[in-house]
């Protein structure tokens, strides 16, 4: 099972990038000319270096725009990008890759910016690609210009901040609002960063705060759950015994997207209780050359948290409809109590004898697990078939070793908020 999560989520992947979503939009031409269609929407972590667009969906074959054929494109009631052609900076912010000395160095790029605010007075734009994440603004219908932001390291092997992108903005704010001590104030404590300098521009443009749609929802539910327990080796018998153990499971949880608009590609961190009480009832002759017969009585509650980090994947994707695949690791943390053998052992001559064990076995109070789902979304409503593969939860298990095993099938509903 361990070797098949690597290669499910490889076919995941795979669905996120093979699968279309053409939305209305529009491209701006090089020449300025305007072509309203449709536009493949992807989840984009970085500016795209081109797009797909055709004129109607069905159209077989698709036009590609790059920021060199085309000024820039809009998807209806989600992203719009610019087509910027100026310089670059270069430098690494990531702490991993900081230089050891101030790096000014710069290049000339035509790429996609994308627009993060608008209004009034200022436009802030965005840019990510394998180097770094820079931001870039524009004071009316001005071409853009990156707010420069450094960060190095000194000789000390301390991190020094060159924080230009303040005094570009300082600047800008003295024009606009001159005298405007608390509007410079809150620039000093803005950080380079997407959610603050979206704040920012937002309140030098007096925009009043709208609706944006959340990049992260939560979501509770139940589910029916259907588990196999087996054991083996008990009482140092090697006869496998399993049954069915059916009961509810709540869980909880959040969903962080990958693109908020697209809602495709989506993490999930679950929240999860259930239980078992299996009892086991069986009889054994043990072959010692005479006639002897063991009824062993074997029984526990387990009662189990888990927590299960998954990747989920929309592979039919509309908005009030969506079909999924998803995979994940369950982080198991188990409690257990009643866990009793009972034996009653018949010999040879009809003699009886009884003994009672309490917690005869050491049963795993953390073990993995490997979930596998396959789910429907109705607006605000899941349903969810869910595998659990065979996990074994009694350390040292193997030949001669007591084994129990827990393998789960479940169904279930989650009502998304």
């Amino acid at each position: 099972m361990k070797r098949l999560v690597p290669f499910f989520l490889l076919i995941i992947h795979v669905s996120v990038f093979a699968q279309s979503n053409y939305r209305p939009g529009y491209v701006v031409q090089s020449n300025g000319d305007t072509l309203k269609g449709f536009i493949n929407y992807r989840e984009w972590d970085r500016c795209p270096e081109s797009i797909d667009f055709k004129f109607n969906p069905s159209d077989k074959q698709p036009s590609q725009f790059t920021p060199v054929n085309s000024k820039g494109f809009r998807v209806n009631g989600l992203d719009a990008y610019l087509t910027y052609n100026g310089p670059l900076s270069l430098n690494e912010t990531d702490l991993h890759n900081l230089p050891d000395h101030l790096d000014t160095t710069k290049r000339q790029g035509t790429v996609f910016l994308k627009q993060l605010v608008t209004g009034k007075y200022i436009t802030l734009y965005y840019h990510n690609d394998e180097i770094k994440i820079r931001f870039f603004i524009a004071e009316g219908n001005n071409p853009p210009i990156e707010l420069m932001y450094y960060k190095y390291y000194t000789e000390a092997g301390g991190i020094n901040h060159l924080d230009i992108y303040k005094g570009q903005l300082s600047l800008l704010i003295s024009k606009l609002y001159p005298g405007n001590a608390r509007l410079t104030r809150r620039v000093e404590s803005t950080n380079y960063e997407l959610s603050q300098l979206e704040s920012l521009a937002n309140e030098i443009n007096g925009n009043k705060p709208g609706s944006n749609r959340s990049a992260s929802r939560f979501f509770f539910g139940v589910a029916f759950n259907s588990t196999r327990v087996q054991i083996n080796n008990v009482n140092y018998i090697d006869n496998p015994q399993s049954l069915t153990y059916l009961s509810p499971k709540i869980n909880a949880g959040i969903d962080v997207f990958g693109n908020k608009n697209v809602q495709k590609y989506i993490l999930r961190t679950e929240l999860s209780f259930s239980y078992i009480k299996p009892r086991f009832n069986y009889s054994e002759d043990p072959h010692f050359n005479i006639k002897t017969i063991s009824d062993i009585g074997y029984s526990f509650d387990q009662y189990t948290i888990t927590a299960t980090p998954q990747l989920l994947v929309n592979l039919y994707n509309k908005t009030n409809f969506k079909f999924y695949l998803d995979g994940g690791i369950g982080l198991n943390c188990s409690a257990y109590s009643n866990q009793v053998l009972n034996i009653k052992y018949t010999n040879a001559f009809n003699t009886v004898t009884t003994s009672s064990t309490a917690d005869p076995y050491k049963l795993q109070s953390f073990w993995l697990t490997y979930p596998v789902q396959i789910g429907a979304v109705f607006n605000k409503v899941e349903v969810h078939l869910t595998y659990i593969a065979k996990t074994d939860y009694a350390p040292g298990a193997g030949s001669g070793k007591t084994q129990v095993t827990n393998q789960a099938i479940n169904v279930g509903l989650k009502y998304l908020l």
